[in-house]
């Protein structure tokens, strides 16, 4: 029948191929996953998917040219065949779904990769290399050794395999020295000190469930109206002090699952903080919304209405898990007789949770909090509440705090203005009294693409799962010593803190310093910004309306 010859078509086998490769996006819809964070799972996958590979460099070259060289003679071997025209079938499906797997990557790589995943696009390369080699050489017509022209019936094949044979080679080629090994190694992570993973203290996790009120819950959207929302402590084991400081972290949007942010707890717990992750809603319902509602931009912040049941559904889970800290007898029984001192208080966040930084540390200096020791980090800012109960209130800073607003040269998710916007808020305490330079650090993460794995300072430098070689570089061993300078001066230890102090605080800190390549040559150093407001090259558009 007329169909059955259709279907069997390379033609056909191709387009359906190109369908299976997008397929993930369909049955992410399907799952109830909106398009956004069906992309986001499926550009995790491929981060992780490349991580994988990495622990083939040197092989992952050879095994390419192996798949390739096998491929070539299976296609000779299986020419003239009954059974060629199902081997031309399926590798025609192959080169479908890698086209679409390959349009995918280079949408990610151009957005947010920006060139720091490099063994993904050689395997697919070497995926559509090997198939479209096997394909045209199984083929007879195409194969013939006393051809001398092509028909016009043949020109649409001819140019759609050159078409893809060229894609293979620019996914192959760039990529090539680097999965044989041959490109210099980063620096390797620390043996020993902030960021090495060696802590002081071993770390245990508890996780509780919290009920909110319905002022929150009204707001919430989709998935978030039926989860277990919950808090999550980290509490350093067998701590040998009395007392010890309090450690608060923010995620960022869609980072709800403390999962996304587990290496960061531990870092914060196991230099000997207790430390507090509370969830809280990324998607919130504008249905209440009035329909004539403007969104307005402002010096980092907006009116987004969404900042309300945010802020406060944070501010409520930290109080709920200081409430299980006091009451929950395994947590109990864990601390031992040691206690909570408020008054030695790490606050930070990633993304939105900068924002929500704001708001909590405004209400956490109104109780007293932090009145010892204060270190406030920002990671990757987004925007502020511009509300003025929600707002924060900066000029309540204590004249003791220690700051960090960090920005990363390779975010394409975030504006860049907003953090600098928030390192003025900080440093003139909302225009009241100026803190010192040396007290409020606005950092650059730079990129650096010298050696294999490049250097790409990404927006998800702080996410888990993905961490790589510039978050052990840049990020992990400042919290760290962040960390242990509040520890220290929770436990009046004076010379620990004063030496966790210069450790993420002086530019040549041991926290900050970014090491060199294995060639010897420097690793882009982390910029400090006096006066990121008067900085140029950056726009400052999405920073106001």
């Amino acid at each position: 029948m007329e169909w059955k010859k259709v279907f069997r078509s390379p033609w056909m086998a191709g387009f359906i191929g190109i369908l299976a490769g997008g397929s993930w996006l369909l049955l992410g819809l399907l799952f109830g996953m909106s398009v956004a964070n069906t992309l986001f799972a499926f550009m995790i996958i491929m981060a992780l998917s490349a991580m994988f590979f990495r622990m083939m460099i040197g092989w992952l070259a050879l095994i390419g040219l192996i798949v390739i060289v096998f491929s070539a003679l299976i296609g000779r071997r299986i020419k003239g065949k009954r059974y060629a025209v199902h081997h031309q079938w399926f590798t025609a499906f192959i080169i479908g779904v890698t086209l679409t797997q390959s349009a995918s990557f280079l949408l990610f790589d151009s957005t947010v990769y920006l060139g720091a995943v490099m063994t993904v696009p050689f395997v697919l390369g070497v995926i559509l290399l090997s198939a479209v080699i096997a394909h045209s050489l199984a083929h007879d017509e195409l194969s013939k050794p006393d051809r001398s022209k092509i028909t016009l019936s043949e020109a649409p094949l001819l140019i759609s395999l050159f078409s893809v044979l060229v894609l293979s080679l620019i996914l192959i080629l760039p990529n090539l020295s680097a999965v044989a090994g041959l490109e210099p190694k980063p620096p390797p992570r620390p043996e020993s000190g902030y960021g090495s993973g060696i802590m002081p203290y071993e770390v245990k996790s508890f996780s509780r469930e919290v009920s909110y009120s319905h002022e929150i819950s009204e707001w919430w959207f989709g998935a978030e109206s039926t989860r277990n929302w919950k808090v999550h402590i980290f509490l350093p084991m067998n701590y040998d002090s009395q007392d010890t400081g309090l450690a608060i972290f923010l995620h960022g949007f869609g980072g709800t699952n403390v999962e996304n942010y587990v290496d960061t707890m531990n870092s914060l717990a196991g230099q000997g903080l207790v430390a507090i992750f509370p969830e809280y809603a990324s998607k919130v319902d504008y249905s209440s919304v009035a329909d004539d509602f403007e969104m307005i931009h402002f010096q980092g912040g907006t009116n987004d209405p969404a900042h309300l049941p945010r802020y406060t559904m944070a501010l409520e889970g930290i109080d709920a898990a200081l409430q299980f800290i006091e009451t929950d007898s395994e947590i109990i029984s864990t601390l031992g007789n040691t206690s909570i001192d408020r008054s030695h208080l790490w606050i930070g966040g990633h993304s939105m949770g900068v924002g929500t930084t704001f708001y909590v540390v405004s209400k956490a200096l109104q109780r007293g909090w932090g009145d010892e020791s204060l270190v406030i980090n920002l990671e990757a800012p987004w925007i502020h509440a511009e509300d003025s109960e929600l707002r924060g209130n900066m000029s309540l800073l204590p004249d003791h705090a220690l700051i960090n607003v960090v920005e990363y040269e390779g975010d394409t998710t975030v504006a860049k203005c907003l953090g600098r916007w928030h390192h003025e808020r900080l440093s003139t305490r909302d225009n009241s009294t100026v803190l010192a330079d040396e007290q409020v650090r606005f950092i650059v993460v730079q990129n650096d693409y010298h050696g294999f794995p490049p250097l790409v300072a990404s927006h998800f430098q702080q996410i888990s799962f993905v961490r790589d070689t510039l978050a052990n570089i840049a990020y992990y061993p400042r919290i760290e010593a962040q960390s242990d300078y509040i520890s220290s001066m929770a436990t009046s230890d004076p010379a620990g803190a004063k030496t966790a102090r210069n450790a993420f605080m002086e530019s040549n800190g041991e926290a900050v310093v970014t090491g060199t390549w294995s060639d010897g040559t420097p690793v882009n150093p982390l910029l400090y910004i006096s006066e990121p407001l008067l900085a140029e090259g950056v726009d400052w558009k999405a920073c106001s309306s």
